[in-house]
């Protein structure tokens, strides 16, 4: 099970964070909905033209924002179909049966998109069609998972980091590094994502390995017995992040390695604080889900003008809001929650992002390149580590 078919914002949107409402409603794994369009008028970004039809959405739930994107919807008279994923294999599935030429608009995680662009099922982007994506942050001016061959190809939307989430009733603060979760002192307090990327890649990088993806067969044998002689600590390897929110609640576990910010406001509106850190040697690593218009798009009109709308400052403030994640426009910040935005550090979005935290993948190739082990290698590596 990779990352994202953890689905990290599952049930979000029904989540009211210090007075949020819910404002998506089609939430939903695996499922098609359509929001109806019906007579008002927007505020966001203008469009030109004609529109009408069917806007055919693929990817994670939550994410289309029906809501959010409703008045855009109803001022044209159309209608969103959304059809929701668990993740990249089910997304590939998809375009590889038909889905290039029945669906408009897909939403894709940076370390996933480039299988897409390099197969060509998603399209370079006339980026004088999405002008709000001109005030999006640095990093995502220049991204180089949306960026290829001097051709755009995506819109970033949403992004945060991979923060360790604690109860400081419980612990004082964090250790430099993740091998550092192996000391007896934190025995019975420990939780972390059942997910073998993120995990080996949080754990390589805390070994000193310059490119934490990228390893040798003797480096990723380093990191399984780095993650054993923390796993006499883990109390439970959790299957979403609401469960590793549910067991810091209960107080079944203190320390949830590998979290998501969003867990504070999951735990406020339980009654439960919780702070959120990383250890200062090793960080930690960033994602980045964007917009994507398919090759052969059958309402590519349509497809351009939702983009631009939903990427315009107000709708994007409002779609970090209601995902609890960070805005990629930078006008978007000052109009989204301090309860939100407090949870993310945008000194990490406001400089160009090559080369920087945030183009660090944490996927390891495919297939083996040379000595480097690849995709299956790290699968049978957590699964050592599983039964250990």
């Amino acid at each position: 099970m990779t990352r994202l078919q953890l689905l990290r914002r599952a049930g979000v949107g029904a989540v009211a964070f210090s007075g949020l409402g819910a404002v998506l409603s089609a939430c939903g794994s695996g499922s098609d909905t359509a929001t109806t369009a019906a007579g008002a008028t927007s505020g966001g970004a203008s469009t030109t033209g004609t529109l009408s039809g069917t806007i055919n959405y693929a990817g994670f739930s939550g994410e289309d924002a029906p809501e959010i994107a409703k008045p855009f919807l109803d001022e044209h008279g159309l209608k969103l179909k959304s059809t929701y994923v668990a993740g990249n294999d089910d997304m590939l599935t998809k375009l590889q049966t038909g889905g290039t030429s029945s669906l408009d608009v897909l939403t894709l995680n940076k370390d996933y998109s480039a299988t897409e662009i390099a197969a060509g099922f998603v399209r370079p982007l006339d980026m004088e069609r999405i002008p709000a994506a001109a005030d999006l942050f640095p990093a995502f001016q220049d991204a180089p998972w949306t960026h290829v061959d001097g051709n755009v190809y995506g819109v970033p939307l949403i992004w945060g980091d991979e923060p360790t989430i604690y109860q400081p009733k419980e612990v004082s603060g964090l250790p430099p590094s993740y091998t550092d979760f192996s000391d007896p002192k934190y025995k019975g307090q420990i939780t972390t994502l059942d997910d073998a990327y993120s995990n080996i890649w949080l754990f390589s990088k805390s070994l000193g390995n310059a490119d934490p993806a990228n390893i040798t067969q003797e480096q990723l044998d380093q990191v399984l017995e780095a993650l054993i002689a923390v796993k006499a600590n883990i109390v439970s390897l959790a299957a979403s992040f609401g469960d590793m929110t549910d067991l810091l609640v209960r107080g079944d576990a203190a320390i949830a390695i590998n979290g998501w910010a969003a867990m504070i406001g999951m735990a406020e509106e339980k009654g439960v604080k919780l702070e959120a850190g990383t250890p200062s040697k090793d960080g930690t690593y960033y994602w980045s889900d964007a917009y994507y218009i398919t090759s052969d798009a059958p309402n590519v009109d349509a497809a351009y003008a939702y983009i631009d709308y939903m990427t315009d400052p107000e709708q994007n403030a409002k779609l970090a809001g209601a995902l609890l994640s960070a805005c990629t426009n930078e006008k978007a910040l000052p109009l989204m929650s301090k309860d939100v935005s407090s949870l993310y550090d945008f000194s990490a979005v406001e400089q160009s992002s090559a080369g920087g935290a945030l183009a660090q993948g944490i996927l390891p190739p495919i297939e083996p390149e040379g000595d480097i082990t690849g995709v299956q290698d790290w699968q049978a590596a957590w699964q050592k580590f599983k039964v250990a």
